[in-house]
């Protein structure tokens, strides 16, 4: 009898973590289209005459939602020697 309970609750545990999964995948990629819409504007704005870059794109929005807005590219005080 026992080992029936436990079936069930495996069984009940794999359904719930499956469905997670789902809404995790609707998650991030709901997440992904703010992020491009977000890079893509942000970069058209900062940068008007340069060229598209997919990287430089995601790689901006990315750090953005974390709080790191790259102050000194935005201003042009960006030297290459502070890398």
């Amino acid at each position: 009898m026992n080992d029936n309970y436990l079936l069930i609750i495996i069984l009940f545990s794999y359904l719930c973590v499956q469905l997670q999964l789902v809404d995790l995948w609707y998650f991030m990629l709901i997440m992904l289209v703010f992020i491009v819409s977000y890079g893509s504007t942000s970069q058209v704005i900062l940068y008007p005459n340069s060229t598209f870059d997919i990287v430089d794109i995601m790689k901006y929005a990315w750090w953005s939602i974390f709080g790191e807005f790259n102050i000194e590219e935005v201003y042009g005080q960006y030297n290459q020697a502070n890398l």
